[in-house]
């Protein structure tokens, strides 16, 4: 049973899920490009569970969250320096949780709040930037970066579709009560962030003692930097690594294989250890839905234009990004309606 919290924002995920499904059928058998829809519905729901609001792309408020993620990414990218100079919140626009925010803020700066409270307004816009690159960026990309995947893999596409058929059936569509039973669903979304690892690199981390790892000494104070693409595409461990194969997160009898199996172990996207990124649970559950809504309702496959869908040729930075590409969608299931 799911935490009332839990399923609000399953609730949340699912309507503006329904919504993208509603605007992929507007483009039934037409070549496009689906990049900016998937990029607007993450950023939706993102600020649905931010400041309990969605944006249209016209909204001046959705142009100021998307310049924040491009600040971000270039400013960052740029040695990381003067990255909060060149961002401006207007709190007085502003509902939800950051007026909730600034609003502690400025009982802060007024001497409402006790000193020891540490809320400072370079802090608000740090968190609320960290929220929307990792929530928006990573998924939409990951995302983007699945529906070229499954427009040239038939086969694996079939598979997706036969367990949501089997499980969910017509007549709803599915929820996150159906994961435990849907495991070659769960099996694919980890395949999916091992095989592109959009972020190829985590967080810094530092030793506290002296240590070692694999046998080699390093001293206490040495800054370790992750390299997650590294470790998911390590041929000697993974075989084929630059295979999409979900099977590989399956068992004899086809159950997803347990977290203390060698390669859940071998798998580490949202980071690991103390610094693991917070949203993890969130975007696992949320690339779920998505991709077996994508089953349920759609074929996907190539449009006109075509690009590579292997991630060794994404575009680096921080995230990776998928190259551009267009695909044609096929109904299926034409009766359920995303509502």
């Amino acid at each position: 049973m799911f935490d009332t919290g839990l399923k609000r924002i399953e609730e949340l995920n699912m309507k503006v899920i329904r919504e993208l499904a509603n605007e992929f059928r507007s483009h039934e058998s037409e070549s496009f490009n689906p990049r900016e829809t998937i990029y607007n519905t993450i950023m939706n729901i993102m600020t649905m569970l931010l400041i309990n609001k969605k944006f249209q792309k016209t909204d001046k408020e959705f142009k100021l969250f998307t310049e924040i993620e491009r600040l971000s990414i270039s400013s960052i990218s740029s040695s990381g320096k003067g990255i909060m100079k060149d961002i401006r919140l207007d709190d007085k626009g502003s509902n939800g949780l950051m007026h909730a925010l600034f609003c502690l803020y400025q009982n802060q700066q007024e001497g409402k709040s006790p000193d020891t409270f540490p809320l400072e307004e370079v802090n608000l816009k740090t968190a609320f930037v960290d929220m929307i690159v990792a929530g928006t960026t990573t998924t939409s990309n990951s995302f983007y970066g699945f529906l070229n995947i499954i427009s040239q893999h038939h086969d694996i596409q079939e598979k997706l579709q036969e367990e949501v058929d089997r499980v969910v059936g017509t007549d709803r569509m599915v929820s996150l009560t159906d994961r435990s039973t849907m495991p070659y669903t769960q099996a694919t979304v980890l395949e999916l962030l091992r095989l592109t690892s959009v972020v190829s690199m985590s967080v810094p981390h530092a030793t506290m003692e002296t240590t070692s790892v694999s046998g080699i000494p390093i001293p206490a104070g040495v800054q370790m930097l992750p390299n997650l693409w590294a470790m998911h595409h390590e041929e000697d461990f993974w075989g084929d690594p630059h295979a999409f194969r979900p099977e590989r997160f399956l068992d004899e009898a086809g159950d997803v294989v347990s977290a203390s199996h060698e390669n859940r172990k071998h798998l580490m996207p949202f980071g690991a250890g103390t610094r693991v990124c917070v949203g993890e649970i969130l975007a696992i559950g949320r690339l779920f839905l998505l991709l077996a809504m994508m089953a349920q309702l759609f074929v996907v496959e190539q449009g006109d234009v075509k690009s590579s869908w292997d991630p060794r040729s994404y575009q680096s930075g921080i995230v990776l990004y998928p190259l551009d590409y267009e695909i044609r969608l096929r109904n299926r299931n034409e009766h359920l309606h995303a509502k």
